[in-house]
């Protein structure tokens, strides 16, 4: 996967010959054709918010709003079908809201699992939502061209108490796409 989404592979399985790229002198060699830009030229990148604490005061809960956390993400394959808590009107007022569309990226204890929204959903800072300008870039082709960089997410990860990735990490991302 990651050679056809670097370009390295044609979408009909054969190589690419070294006069179908041309050298970018920040990422190397790019296929002819295709654009490499930083995550934060292709999407909105936003952090989830849970602002009041303590965390578990129960009158935040138990709502009709879906409230994602890390293991929801963790969980999905591909689209985010599900979530394990909801959030009362109460509960939406410390939150934020990420539409439809947006794409998930865990970025505390699990680091780089990513998932597609299907519906509109809050969540916590430890998750960061990425809504893809579909413009320039299709939101499926930009998820599963994330999936490819969470080995290299968990090696520029710090770890203190438990392995994390913030903001600034994400933002200057390479994303090859054609």
């Amino acid at each position: 996967m990651q050679n056809l989404l670097t370009g390295k592979l044609k979408p009909d399985g054969t190589w690419r010959t070294d006069d179908e790229f041309y050298e970018d002198e920040k990422f190397g060699k790019v296929p002819k054709g295709w654009e490499v830009k930083p995550l934060k030229e292709l999407a909105g990148i936003q952090r989830g918010k849970f602002s009041h604490r303590p965390r578990n005061e129960e009158r935040f809960y138990n709502g009709v709003h879906p409230f994602v956390q890390t293991s929801d993400v963790v969980k999905s394959v591909f689209y985010l079908k599900e979530h394990s808590q909801t959030l009362s009107d109460l509960g939406v007022g410390v939150s934020k809201k990420f539409e439809k569309g947006t794409i998930i990226i865990t970025i505390a204890a699990n680091i780089g699992d990513v998932a597609l929204t299907k519906y509109d959903v809050y969540f916590p800072d430890s998750l960061i939502g990425i809504k893809p300008n579909n413009e320039l870039i299709d939101s499926e082709y930009l998820l599963i061209s994330l999936m490819t960089k969470q080995r290299l997410l968990n090696q520029v990860a710090t770890e203190s108490a438990q392995k994390n990735i913030n903001y600034g990490n994400l933002r200057p991302l390479p994303v090859f796409y054609p």
